[in-house]
């Protein structure tokens, strides 16, 4: 067995895959190495294959015409990391590595025939589209600009919890390095107004930060906090 079909097997998506798909895709993908803050492809551009995140983060953004970077998606290793490229020729998004990547480029054709053949790659395809369209969700809900920019931020931090979230001593701690700009970037507002929504959130006692590092130190009474804000709204 080759470290590309290893790697393949520790992949949780495709652990139900036959052999001889895991087989075929080590076979035809290339391995692609890149350090953080490396792009892989551009919004627009012909994106090669699609790409398995074996190791490290890479994250999703758009650019607004202000020029303004919207974070739309965190993938983590084990996931499929462009499965709008089965059917879109060219990339919806952005894609930079957030941490040293390893990454498996496999050609569109071999994929989509190992697809058809193999009901658990398919599946596995259905629920990576799930997963953009949920974060497509978050990230509408994020952008109402009836609700305060604390709510915006809360909710926020909320779902990266629920995504990244490891249980800790002080409470539920987000595994990522989460700096004010990174914040801003998701939410589509300056790292000052960043900084002040995160700050009103420690100074409620929902979080605290050690360095670039979150935690939600009662998710029940932020849970509330969101509750309370969406009906003041009226939403």
């Amino acid at each position: 067995m080759t470290r590309r079909t290893d790697l393949l097997h520790a992949v949780p998506a495709l652990r139900s895959c036959s052999e001889d798909t895991l087989n075929r895709l080590s076979r035809s993908g290339q391995l692609c190495r890149l350090k953080a803050r490396e792009i892989l492809f551009h919004q627009g551009a012909a994106e090669e294959g699609i790409y398995l995140q074996l190791s490290g983060r890479s994250l999703l953004y758009t650019v607004t015409q202000m020029g303004q970077r919207r974070v739309f998606e965190i993938i983590d290793a084990g996931m499929l990391l462009n499965p709008t490229g089965l059917t879109e020729p060219s990339a919806f998004a952005h894609c930079e590595m957030l941490q040293r990547s390893e990454l498996l480029c496999i050609p569109r054709e071999v994929f989509l025939d190992c697809a058809c053949q193999d009901g658990a790659l398919n599946r596995a395809v259905l629920l990576a589209h799930r997963r953009c369209l949920c974060h497509m969700e978050q990230q509408i809900r994020n952008c109402v600009s009836s609700l305060s920019g604390v709510y915006r931020m809360a909710s926020l931090l909320r779902d990266l919890a629920e995504e990244f979230g490891v249980e800790r001593r002080g409470g539920l701690e987000i595994d990522l390095e989460l700096n004010v700009s990174l914040l801003g970037d998701f939410l589509g507002i300056p790292r000052e107004s960043a900084s002040r929504h995160r700050k009103a959130l420690m100074q409620s006692g929902l979080v605290s930060v050690q360095g670039k590092r979150i935690t939600i130190l009662n998710p029940e009474r932020l849970e509330a906090f969101l509750k309370n804000e969406t009906h003041s709204s009226g939403l």
